[in-house]
């Protein structure tokens, strides 16, 4: 595939590329992208974000370096079915750069959870994520174009709320569901445990979230995990911040491109046009930190067979929801689906706590919900009816 140089497209003009496009889903021209396909993107990365590491939660991931490869090569694959939908488009480097961000991001899940434990580190990196991408379409950062809100009001009421709700999420006490040995081996934890051994909301929309496995193999403490107490809140806290800020920001390199049509001539305006150079950064930066990761565990690295198939499955919806919110980015804007995409899935995946793990019980759990999802709806009407 060659790159975005010398197209036969990228001498026409922007009047020519609108008069010749057959239709959106099309890389070869620029066209708006109607809106209700932008709330059927948001409605359907919500529903896959808060559920894409379900099929993962009864299998040991142990420190989830090799989870993580797994899962980004399903990425990648769906990438590339995305790829050929759209008939191909040129790999902008510009692009893969987002991949680049969200994993490495992405990376540092494991020692935030092993350093300050989910709750805080979800708490921190969601809502440093919503604030990184929700000002970059909002304020033009990064020359970006400033995106047109119709009634900015709405607009920061619909953030509010969305950071509001996190906090109150936060706050509900979990039990883990307990399998047994007909189900999974016993070593095995939830996929997701914060520091007081609690399952925590089984949110992913942008991380790794497995195991610490503590119950699991004996393994040689992480440099980190020798810190001292406030050492160990300060570096989590940190990495914490840094993961919020490149997951919010990912997306910017692909919206640099589709806004700078004179520096990127021929660059269409289609999001899903840059799937697969996001895809493509991604699985690159993966392979990198594993291999790293092999280095250093002297070619020892934890490897879990029964992991792979859900890893797949895990990473073909988390593909899927991101492929959606691409789309809801191309027909809203970053300032309207960023309260609603960082929030809504937590709800999602409270419910799956509640129907399928009964991981959330007592009426002081369901009245913190309540009022949780009540807020997070209420932020996405806000923030949807801003646009």
């Amino acid at each position: 595939m060659s790159f975005a140089t010398n197209s036969p497209f990228s001498q026409m003009t922007t009047d020519d590329q609108n008069s010749t496009c057959p239709g959106i889903f099309h890389c070869n021209c620029r066209t708006e992208v109607p809106s209700y396909y932008g709330y059927i993107g948001v409605g359907i990365a919500v529903i896959f974000f808060g559920s894409n590491f379900v099929p993962a939660k009864k299998f040991k991931t142990g420190d989830g370096m090799f989870f993580q490869w797994v899962l980004c090569i399903a990425v990648w694959m769906t990438g590339a079915a995305v790829n050929a939908v759209v008939e191909f488009p040129k790999v902008y480097p510009l692009a893969m750069l987002g991949g680049v961000l969200w994993e490495t991001g992405n990376i540092t899940v494991v020692p935030i959870l092993k350093t300050i434990g989910l709750g805080l580190g979800m708490l921190i990196w969601s809502t440093t994520n919503l604030v990184a991408g929700w000002a970059s379409g909002k304020f033009g950062l990064f020359d970006l174009e400033v995106e047109k809100i119709a009634n900015p009001t709405l607009n920061y009421i619909g953030v509010a709320l969305s950071i509001a709700s996190f906090s109150v999420f936060l706050v509900i006490k979990t039990t883990p569901h307990h399998y047994d040995s007909m189900d999974m081996p016993p070593e095995s934890n939830p996929l997701m445990l914060d520091d007081d051994n609690e399952s925590a909301v089984n949110y992913a929309s942008e991380a790794t979230l497995v195991s610490s496995n503590r119950n699991g193999d004996d393994e040689e403490p992480m440099f980190f995990e020798k810190f001292s107490p406030l050492g160990k809140r300060i570096f989590g806290i940190s990495l914490a911040l840094v993961a919020g800020v490149f997951y919010g920001f990912s997306f910017d390199p692909a919206i640099y491109v589709i806004d700078h049509p004179n520096t990127f001539p021929g660059a269409p305006s289609f999001g899903l046009c840059y799937v697969f150079s996001f895809y493509t950064g991604t699985l690159i930066t993966s392979t990198i930190y594993f291999i790293i990761y092999c280095i250093v565990m002297k070619n020892k690295p934890k490897v879990y067979a029964e992991a792979i198939l859900p890893g797949m499955l895990s990473g073909f919806m988390w593909a899927v929801a991101h492929i959606s919110w691409f789309l809801a980015n191309s027909a809203l804007a970053q300032a309207v689906t960023f309260p609603i995409l960082s929030a809504g899935p937590p709800l999602i995946a409270s419910l799956w706590g509640i129907c399928l793990f009964k991981e959330i019980r007592g009426k002081k759990n369901f009245i913190l919900l309540a009022i949780g999802s009540a807020m997070t709806i209420a932020g996405a009407v806000c923030a949807g009816a801003s646009f």
